[in-house]
């Protein structure tokens, strides 16, 4: 367990870890909280753009400062271990912008721009940097991040007519880490909806 808020436990975990398990190569940055926060407000007012300010740093705390913090204690253990690897960031079909959630595409839209910089910076290393895009799956945080209006709505607009399943998501996950060619890549798991 991991307060990601609190960068000297991202440090000290990695540190544990590696000092119990000298044999990890691979990190998932998979942690991630999600908040509607719409950018107008029909009570526009100071406690307004306080609480959206303070969502705001808070999803970018846990969804993106603490993969960046992670990814470079994975990184530094695994050159010092003289051990290849990789990481893989789990990003969101939001990182292309999503209506009432600036924070949270925004911290998936960073968490694409890291592993592209980290697979340039690292990839000499043999530490590889992959990202996977998640459409609508069939998880508790995609029921409750919308409607079910709003859910039949995408289901419908999406080429294979369902949700995705959280095993189609760890079979790309587990392919990126079997290939050791596969960097700098981002992979749609979305059943099509971003054509």
């Amino acid at each position: 367990c991991c307060d990601l808020s609190e960068p000297l436990k991202i440090f000290n975990t990695i540190e544990s870890i590696f000092s119990n398990y000298r044999n990890i190569k691979h990190l998932i940055n998979n942690a991630g909280i999600m908040k509607n926060d719409p950018v107008i407000s029909l009570n526009w007012c100071e406690n307004d753009f306080r609480k959206l300010i303070e969502e705001w740093d808070k999803t970018i705390d846990i969804n993106l400062r603490a993969s960046f913090g992670l990814s470079v204690c994975f990184s530094n253990n695994l050159y010092l271990n003289r051990l290849e690897g990789s990481i893989i960031h789990i990003s969101s079909i939001s990182s292309n912008g999503n209506i009432g959630q600036s924070s949270y595409s925004s911290s998936k839209g960073g968490l694409r721009s890291l592993s592209k910089t980290l697979s340039k910076e690292i990839g000499n290393f043999g530490i590889r940097s992959n990202v996977i895009i998640p459409g609508f799956i069939e998880t508790n945080a995609g029921s409750k991040a919308s409607s079910e209006k709003n859910l039949r709505k995408k289901i419908n607009q999406t080429p294979l007519k369902r949700l995705g399943k959280p095993s189609e998501v760890a079979e790309i996950a587990k392919v990126l880490i079997e290939n050791k060619f596969l960097n700098g890549c981002e992979i749609n798991v979305d059943g099509g909806l971003t054509l």
